[in-house]
């Protein structure tokens, strides 16, 4: 049994530790013909007897230290905890998801657990699978996902009594290619494991509850800018460096953005083209990362890397160019004021980009 389990593990992939229980028979003979043989020995009894003390010892603690708690029932007699985050979303078939548990802030690489308390108001009559998935803004963009029965195995859904609260935890792990920092939200549903199709919210809205959003944050600092420079925005943000190229007849512009502070809301990066006379050639307006990581989420030590691409055509090809890059508040349209290294408050609070701070050439003219 063991060889063959052995030969089916390795190649499936798959350990499904159930299918050794026939060989825990034979495998407890030898382990006693072994303990026997101690015996034999002058110090054999007293050995013997501190292995079996020790046995006794691990069988009466792991079944009620680790077996029960992790094949115990999921239904919680005495309701959700107060610790949960409560919520009050209802699908079709009478099963509400009550609340849930979760982490504070994500990382790239980490596994993460979503605790969810789901409640009966009155006995489901179906089996139902839970999924969830967890995403930027866009739902389509999944970076992980989680998927099975709503109960579990222990309590599948069409065992639940009228005013049962089951607790269930998704365990998901954030993979290290997730674009960060950044929002993320949970989304979780239900499907009929009948019919497969999924299951709409009572009102109608939505086949899907969405939690969060959840910060996740860098887990290595950005590469180092092609171009140096050192303005602060307000009292919270700082320039720290930037990027210029020309893509076809678009300028691209890399901004390198730290948080000294937490924002007080969220801003507006402005990317404009300029020629000698101060005219308008080409521009670009929207909140940092297209919107993925808003100014007022950032925290003190947050490295932002923010793209814009400002559309020119013709106008590229132009010298001198002038580059000036800004925040400011959409409700308002007031600019943050802009100071340079010294202090000196920034003429119209423009940062002004100049190919001559880089490193090496990016290929944009004088901006």
């Amino acid at each position: 049994n063991a060889v063959s389990f052995a030969r089916w593990a390795i190649a499936t992939g798959v350990l499904s530790g159930r299918l050794m229980f026939a060989t825990l028979p034979v495998v407890a003979v030898l382990v006693a013909w072994g303990l026997a043989q101690w015996s034999r020995w002058k110090v054999g009894r007293w050995t013997l007897g501190a292995a079996a003390a020790l046995a006794l010892l691990f069988a009466a603690i792991v079944p009620l230290r680790y077996l029960r708690p992790a094949y115990g029932s999921p239904r919680l007699p005495a309701g959700m905890p107060g610790t949960a985050q409560a919520v009050d979303l209802t699908f079709q078939g009478n099963v509400q998801l009550a609340g849930y548990e979760a982490m504070n802030d994500l990382e790239p690489g980490e596994e993460i657990n979503l605790t969810l308390y789901w409640r009966a108001p009155t006995a489901p009559q179906h089996r139902y699978r839970v999924w969830a998935q967890l995403g930027p803004q866009d739902a389509a963009q999944k970076v992980a996902e989680y998927d099975t029965w709503l109960g579990g195995t222990l309590y599948p859904s069409d065992l639940w009594q009228a005013g049962d609260t089951v607790r269930q935890t998704a365990r998901l792990t954030v993979p290290d290619w997730t674009s960060a920092p950044g929002l993320y939200w949970m989304r979780i549903g239900l499907v009929d494991d009948d019919t497969g199709e999924r299951v709409s919210l009572a009102d109608g809205s939505s086949d899907m509850a969405v939690l969060g959003p959840w910060r996740a944050r860098a887990a290595s600092p950005p590469p180092a800018p092609a171009c140096a420079a050192d303005f602060r925005l307000g009292s919270a943000i700082r320039l720290a460096g930037y990027d210029l190229e020309m893509q076809e007849n678009n300028l691209s512009v890399t901004l390198y953005w730290q948080a000294e502070q937490v924002p007080d809301a969220d801003y507006t990066v402005y990317a404009h083209l300029l020629d000698e006379e101060g005219n308008l050639l080409g521009q670009h307006d929207g909140p940092p990362r297209d919107g993925a990581y808003p100014t007022s989420w950032w925290l003190p030590g947050d490295a932002v890397t923010d793209q814009h691409s400002i559309p020119c055509g013709a106008s590229c090809q132009l010298a001198p160019l002038h580059l000036q890059v800004g925040m400011y508040d959409p409700a308002t349209l007031v600019r943050l004021p802009v100071y340079d290294d010294t202090g000196r408050r920034m003429v119209e609070d423009s940062v002004p980009l100049k190919k001559q701070a880089c490193h090496a050439p990016r290929g944009s003219n004088d901006g």
